[in-house]
């Protein structure tokens, strides 16, 4: 199994697409062949944005690769 990893960085603001100012961004790594986990980062506006996407052929719980990623998160943001 193979493992995309993306940081992608975004507008450090807020931005107007035919006079609406963006909120957020959303952002997509491929998950193709044998890529069984695709994470992709994306800055916008301050915030920070994660998408997972997991194969279940490949991880047959892909669901516990979220909250490994939520709880390490928050144990980030609680030691800053």
């Amino acid at each position: 199994m193979t493992m995309v990893l993306s940081n992608i960085p975004g507008p450090k603001d807020a931005f107007n697409i035919a006079g609406v100012t963006t909120n957020w961004m959303i952002s997509a790594s491929p998950a193709l062949g044998t890529i069984g986990v695709a994470l992709a980062f994306v800055s916008h506006n301050g915030v920070i944005k994660i998408n997972v996407l997991a194969d279940t052929a490949y991880m047959e719980h892909a669901s516990e690769l979220n909250k490994i990623i939520e709880s390490t998160v928050n144990r980030i943001i609680d030691e800053s």
